[in-house]
């Protein structure tokens, strides 16, 4: 059976904010909303999805996170401060500052901020207890066996051939448009719309599944404050309020510990 995965990157509005002191403050709570309205959508459709959640947000709101647990879906990591990990010191910095989350919790699953991450540090992942990563875009899983790891990757349409190398670090750059179309993405989730339905029926014809994410600020009725810049309003100007339970009414989705 080819198995579809959904996860949320939990963070807030504010971590897309660059060079910028991040207060929860700022943040008045709307992510918290977000996440329960999401909830209620995933009870809707009898689906268990996987979230990948950030230290700080846990430190925000632990008792979300607990309900995240309590309704049956898998709890990941995505960091602690959504910072570029550019260097190990920054990696070990973030997992230090996420001990109570990572005690409290166990994740297997690790994805990156902005799907950044050097190769060599799925050793670290591995030594953390981590079992599959998801930061890089591709249609293949890999075992990565040297680092006893499995990479999942974020979906992507080829515009030619079968296969694409799982290559690190990625992220959302030229060079991965000009080879196909991440339509795993949060972004081309917005950008699209209904038609990701076409990349997955596409993806099924092929005998793979499909793995998708969402950002819990694409929703409408989070209100943004503060600057933003104009690429990323633009980027993200549709929500995906109603793409999701189209997808969800038409797939059946499921953690991505279920690919382990």
């Amino acid at each position: 059976m080819v198995k579809n995965t959904l996860s949320v990157d939990l963070e807030s509005f504010i971590h897309r904010q660059l060079n910028t002191k991040k207060r929860i403050e700022s943040e008045n709570g709307e992510t918290a909303l977000a996440i329960k309205y999401l909830l209620d959508i995933f009870d809707k459709y009898n689906t268990k999805v996987t979230f990948f959640v950030l230290g700080e947000i846990y430190e925000w709101y632990p008792d979300l996170i607990e309900e995240i647990k309590k309704r049956g879906h898998e709890i990941g990591y995505h960091g602690h401060r959504h910072i570029l990990f550019r260097n190990r010191e920054t990696l070990l910095e973030d997992l230090k500052l996420s001990k109570k989350f990572l005690d409290t919790y166990k994740p297997i699953g690790f994805r990156a901020p902005r799907m950044f991450l050097k190769k060599e540090y799925l050793k670290i992942l591995s030594d953390f207890g981590f079992k599959y990563d998801s930061s890089v875009y591709g249609q293949q899983i890999e075992d990565i066996r040297e680092f006893g790891i499995k990479e999942i990757p974020v979906s992507l349409s080829r515009y030619f051939g079968n296969s694409i190398l799982n290559k690190f670090p990625q992220g959302m750059r030229k060079e991965l448009l000009l080879q196909g179309i991440p339509y795993g993405s949060g972004l081309f989730i917005s950008l699209l719309q209904k038609k990701i339905q076409y990349f997955i029926e596409k993806s099924h014809k092929k005998n793979i599944g499909s793995n998708l994410f969402i950002h819990p600020w694409q929703l409408s009725g989070y209100k943004e404050t503060g600057s933003l810049p104009l690429i990323q309003k633009l980027s993200y100007r549709k929500k995906v309020d109603s793409v999701i339970e189209y997808l969800l009414g038409r797939n059946k989705f499921f953690p991505l510990k279920e690919l382990v």
